[in-house]
């Protein structure tokens, strides 16, 4: 078979890519002989697409419990229906001023549209109860929605414009966590503010336009609170809260020592907790990559590819197996894709979509099965990409250890003290570095002695060394818009042999003729293909996979192997990696998560004309963590980049049930009705 790469430029668009190439192939399909197969190994696009489509179901999905939830509480068809109204206008005044700001659909754009379907009706809840209540108490439709309206008219902006102000600093966190973030908080943005203006102009018009609301139970004044119940369900919650309510007001002191303590408990819950960059993910595939010694045939890695396919194809969760062993590619492609040595094979693993077994369980069986006697001289590597940004990320493994130094031999020396010391930890495997393995080379001596004593400098001898060998690219050729290199070169008979390349006559800046190998003499031997450098230091990375433990236990004891390491003098070796973007990452999104509840707290102020009020509403924040802590604990999920934002978006979500909730009683009380 032929393998075929397909690489796409940097601003180049993954699923539209993806669709074009499957649609060109599509027609290349009538074209070619029907003996011949074309098959896709590996679609990124397939997560992507996905990913959108289980972002769209959980936002209709979200929409329907909306209409459910209201038409439960309101007992009012058309009330729950002007209030889900405004979720279809919100999206598509959302979508508009997406397309202008130059915001694509995508996964966090249409993430921040999900979360908005829940935050677009709660605008509208306030202002449609309101209006509710007044119809309730007998006025007329137009009074009512004008009236109602006009009152929690400050309450909703200031419940809009917390949740906004708690997403601008998202925009300036710094790393890949800032780079997904920045079209999260933007789509919320806008489908916040579209859903404000939504709640002031749509829905009093529609109140005002429908059916009378409310009618049949009618408030004579404003104490008996009970007469605006709309169901048994309100009455219920109502009279639960009321209990509720004046247990707390009645003894204070017990209740917020008790609040505090559940607070104090789950902050604690936090320290215990697993904390990793980006939540895992199972995209049902991984790869293999079988590295043989420097100079190993072609069949000889291609024998050990077929050993390691038999084994893959007889496993129950594996559906294909794509497999290449070398390659052909010419080496101006190096910097875009890995170019396979005939020492190298790579096999693309694609499990099925329904099975038992994660993908990290399917390597731990291949790990287990191929000992060192059954792969003689073969080394395997193990990448099992969990994360679909992993692509866009500077790490390639969980742990991520640089070592910095001068001399290649000794960085290749720690690297495989590293490796040796990383296998020696639980839950720890697939250990690899981004070594090369050193080519074989023709290597030249000059005698430099010699060479002056001919006015030949090393320049002159390396370059005529390198047209014996190699040959000169004299001129090209074109032909139908193809260029082709025309490269003349020594015949194969008069290169194969390092006397013979000894015979090359030079001239010298005096007109005389000498042979090559009176100033230089030849010798085969390996060199390094390619030398990497981090900060202008040459570095190596070692990488390694973590299999049913917490990061954070694993990289302790990272820690502890590397301080026992024996480091020669200007040489170092830190963690880096996953580790070190999350450090970075959290830091900066603590930092805008203060930003944002500052932000909050000057909103309130301003609104309520008041500096105590607000610092009361802020307080609840806080107490938000007791309910976040023991979902985690309970969903054994950990704690990432995700959850941090999640934590953001809750102090605005928090703020918005408070201000309402403080505004109203504010409003009660200026009515005359007692504080109790």
């Amino acid at each position: 078979n032929i393998s075929i790469s397909i690489q796409k430029q940097a601003l180049g668009n993954t699923v539209k890519i993806i669709n074009r190439v499957k649609a060109r192939i599509k027609d290349l399909k009538f074209n070619i002989p029907k003996d011949i197969d074309i098959k896709i190994v590996y679609d990124q696009s397939l997560f992507i697409k996905s990913s959108i489509a289980g972002v769209w179901d959980a936002a209709w999905q979200g929409g329907l419990i909306v209409f459910v939830v209201l038409l439960y509480f309101l007992r009012d068809v058309w009330s729950s229906v002007i209030v889900t109204l405004t979720i279809p206008i919100s999206v598509m005044a959302t979508f508009a001023i997406m397309f202008f700001s130059g915001i694509s659909i995508n996964m966090m754009s249409l993430g921040g549209l999900a979360f908005g379907v829940g935050s677009l009706v709660d605008a509208a809840i306030v202002v449609i109860e309101n209006i509710f209540r007044h119809m309730q108490q007998g006025e007329d439709n137009k009074s009512a929605a004008i009236v109602g309206a006009d009152e929690v008219s400050v309450a909703v902006a200031g419940s809009v414009l917390t949740t906004i102000v708690v997403f601008v600093p998202l925009i300036f966190v710094i790393g890949i966590v800032g780079q997904i973030s920045k079209d999260f908080a933007l789509t919320v943005t806008f489908s916040l503010m579209a859903s404000w203006v939504a709640a002031v102009t749509v829905i009093p018009l529609l109140s005002s336009r429908g059916v009378s609301l409310g009618k049949d139970v009618a408030a004579e004044i404003n104490e008996d609170i009970s007469k605006l119940d709309k169901s048994s369900a309100m009455a219920a919650v109502r009279t639960f809260f009321e209990k509720l309510l004046m247990l707390f007001v009645k003894n204070k002191t017990k209740y917020l020592l008790i609040t505090l303590a559940l607070f104090l408990a789950s902050v604690a819950l936090f320290a215990v907790m697993d904390k990793e960059l980006m939540p895992k993910v199972d995209q049902g595939q991984f790869t293999i990559k079988v590295d043989m010694p420097a100079g190993t045939r072609l069949e000889t890695t291609n024998g050990i590819s077929e050993k390691i396919e038999n084994f893959l194809l007889k496993v129950p969760e594996v559906e294909s197996v794509a497999v290449t062993v070398g390659s052909t590619k010419e080496s101006a492609t190096r910097n875009i894709v890995d170019r396979l040595s005939s020492n190298q094979a790579e096999l693309v693993v694609k499990l099925k979509s329904k099975r038992k077994l994660k993908s990290a369980d399917v390597v731990q069986i291949v790990k287990n099965h191929f000992a060192p006697k059954d792969l003689p001289g073969a080394r395997l590597e193990y990448s099992l990409q969990e994360n679909v940004l992993e692509t866009g990320m500077s790490t390639q493994a969980p742990v991520t250890v640089e070592i910095k130094g001068n001399d290649l031999k000794e960085l290749e020396s720690l690297a495989r003290e590293v490796q040796t010391g990383l296998s020696g930890i639980d839950g720890v495997y697939g250990m690899k570095n981004n070594l090369s393995e050193p080519s074989p080379e023709v290597k030249i001596h000059i005698d430099k002695d010699k060479a002056s004593l001919y006015g030949l400098s090393v320049t002159d001898i390396a370059q005529t060394s390198l047209i014996g060998l190699k040959g000169y690219i004299s001129s090209k050729l074109k032909e139908k818009g193809e260029e082709y290199d025309i490269r003349v070169r020594l015949r194969e008979g008069d290169r194969n042999d390092f006397e013979k390349l000894g015979q090359i006559e030079l001239q010298t800046p005096s007109g005389m003729r000498t042979n090559l190998s009176s100033v230089a003499s030849f010798g085969k031997g390996k060199g390094p293909s390619e030398i990497k450098r981090v900060a202008q230091e040459r570095s190596v990375l070692v990488y390694a996979n973590v299999y049913k433990r917490k990061l954070t236990d694993v990289m302790s004891d990272v820690k502890v192997m590397l301080d026992k390491l024996q480091v020669p003098k200007g040489y170092m070796i830190k963690i880096a990696g996953e580790s070190e973007d999350m450090k970075a990452s959290f830091d900066s999104m603590r930092n805008a998560i203060i930003a944002a509840f500052l932000l909050v707290y000057m909103v309130m102020a301003a609104l309520f004309e008041s500096l105590w009020q607000p610092f009361i509403i802020m307080l609840t924040i806080p107490l938000s963590l007791i309910g976040v802590s023991w979902a985690l604990l309970i969903t054994h999920t950990s704690i990432s980049a995700y959850v941090l934002m999640g934590v953001g978006i809750l102090g605005g979500i928090v703020v918005d049930n408070a201000i309402v909730l403080i505004d109203c009683v504010n409003l009660f009380i200026s009515k005359g009705l007692p504080i109790e």
